[in-house]
């Protein structure tokens, strides 16, 4: 009974370190802008994708949703800027 408690809290630590991760990842790439385009992007849309892909609906939307929160307490997520 132990082991199963223990196996349902490193999958916890595993997810919320996954979406920590995946919010610097979005962070880092909200400032790298792509010179193809007439219109200023940044490379953020590609991890956005990426990060749906790769860890599912569900953790690829806490981790925006997480990302979001960053922004508007006032950390430098946003490419131009932070939130109040």
């Amino acid at each position: 009974m132990q082991d199963i408690k223990t196996l349902d809290n490193s999958k916890i630590i595993r997810s919320f370190l996954t979406i920590v991760f995946g919010t610097g990842l979005l962070a880092i790439s909200s400032k790298i802008q792509t010179p193809f385009t007439l219109v200023p992007a940044t490379m953020q849309t590609f991890v956005v994708l990426l990060l749906g892909m790769v860890l599912g609906y569900k953790l690829a939307a806490a981790t925006v949703i997480l990302y979001l929160i960053e922004g508007l307490i006032g950390l430098p997520v946003f490419a131009k800027g932070a939130g109040f």
